[in-house]
């Protein structure tokens, strides 16, 4: 059986912090079973762990905030559709992200271990795709384009760090209006369609890594 949460326009907040402290102790995961679904409408959804977060379905029009203060967010193991749908996307981590999604607009960040790794539906906006650790990036929509949005945060990767942004479907491009970098990673951008660079700031740079 499913365990939903169910909200026609109301904000869905949901904290996983059995120690009342936002800390990388053993605090508490957030977990979401196979087949659990949390609708909020036209609300807001933020999930809140100390510890690993596992998604199923998340839907609302507005915006999802997930945020583990010292593990991963991933989506659940035995589902392989669509998990998160939301306006923007803000997903924080600190071991690693991996998700499927549709959003309008995506912000991650992950800080100490593991891969960046997103797959996306449709036409998507990036404000920043960020590693502070030598883990990889990655973003494959599965009929859409993914634009590098300009004047935010860009893509960015540290030490070896790969990035590959992969636009699939006939009239799909990769828009480049903002910042693209790893420092000694590999670059790779594949779109079906165009990879246009339209910004004053569209730069691809690595030190070392292929392009």
């Amino acid at each position: 059986t499913s365990s939903d949460i169910t909200s026609a326009s109301g904000a869905v907040s949901i904290t996983a912090d059995a120690d009342a402290t936002a800390d990388a102790g053993a605090g508490g995961a957030l977990t979401m079973a196979d087949g659990s679904v949390i609708n909020a409408g036209s609300g807001a959804i933020t999930l809140n762990a100390d510890e690993n977060i596992t998604v199923e379905t998340l839907t609302t029009s507005s915006n999802v905030t997930i945020n583990s203060v010292s593990g991963s967010i991933v989506k659940q193991a035995l589902d392989t559709d669509v998990l998160v749908t939301g306006a923007t996307l803000d997903l924080d981590a600190k071991t690693g992200i991996s998700l499927n999604t549709t959003a309008t607009t995506l912000d991650a960040l992950n800080a100490t271990s593991g891969n960046i790794d997103i797959t996306e539906t449709n036409d998507v906006a990036v404000n920043r795709l960020a590693q502070s650790t030598a883990g990889n990036i990655s973003l494959t929509t599965s009929a859409g384009s993914i634009t590098i949005a300009s004047g935010q945060s860009g893509v960015t990767a540290v030490d070896t760090g790969a990035i590959t942004l992969d636009a699939i479907g006939s009239t799909s491009d990769i828009n480049v209006n903002y910042t693209i970098t790893s420092a000694s990673g590999a670059i790779t951008l594949t779109a079906d369609d165009d990879v246009l660079f339209t910004g004053t700031s569209s730069d691809i740079t690595s030190t070392s890594g292929a392009v």
